[in-house]
């Protein structure tokens, strides 16, 4: 995966990119060392979701910014015979965080203006597209979930966030309710 970012990077021409290899609870990075953190759908992969948007707000400068994609579940939307199965975990579905949640963890950890740039349904025939969900998994939600929920099992979202750090962490919205703005799904 490094490789790929490094290549991509070059492709595009941008030459102050390093893409890093470490774990996302502890970002082998210095404070206060980078401008930007982009993550693509692995904070749900952590059981230490707080942990992990803590790091990104450490080695953000302040006015640094976050962007982040990933699922997004209601709580109690889906049945224990789900949540409790590896593939679910690895699709990033059993493991999703509801997005109230998601945007307080946010502010709880350092970041301001918290905004929901996106958000898209994932059903489960979306779900069967991707390697990750199991035959097993897809049985299962098709067998669980009520059918008026079978297009929509989790909502993808894209997330912006800046990083603000004065005397310390400035955890107050400067943005009310931006974490509930546009493109509601």
């Amino acid at each position: 995966m490094l490789q790929r970012t490094t290549a991509a990077a070059h492709q595009a021409g941008l030459q102050n990119v390093e893409p890093v290899e470490g774990e996302m609870e502890a970002i082998p990075l210095p404070d206060d060392s980078v401008d930007l953190v982009i993550s693509n759908g692995v904070i749900n992969l952590s059981a230490r979701k707080a942990r992990v948007m803590a790091e990104c707000a450490r080695v953000l400068r302040p006015g640094g910014r976050l962007c982040v994609s990933d699922l997004t579940v209601e709580q109690d939307d889906l049945p224990t015979e789900i949540l409790t199965q590896p593939a679910a975990w690895a699709g990033c579905i059993a493991g999703a965080l509801a997005e109230d949640d998601f945007a307080r963890k946010l502010l709880k950890t350092g970041f301001t203006q918290v905004e929901v740039l996106h958000r898209e349904p994932l059903g489960i025939d979306d779900c069967a597209l991707y390697p990750l969900f199991s035959s097993e998994v897809i049985r299962l939600m098709r067998e669980l979930i009520p059918a008026a929920r079978h297009s929509r099992v989790a909502v993808a979202i894209v997330v912006r966030a800046n990083c603000y750090k004065r005397q310390g962490r400035d955890t107050s919205p400067i943005a009310p309710n931006a974490a509930r703005s546009k493109n509601r799904a």
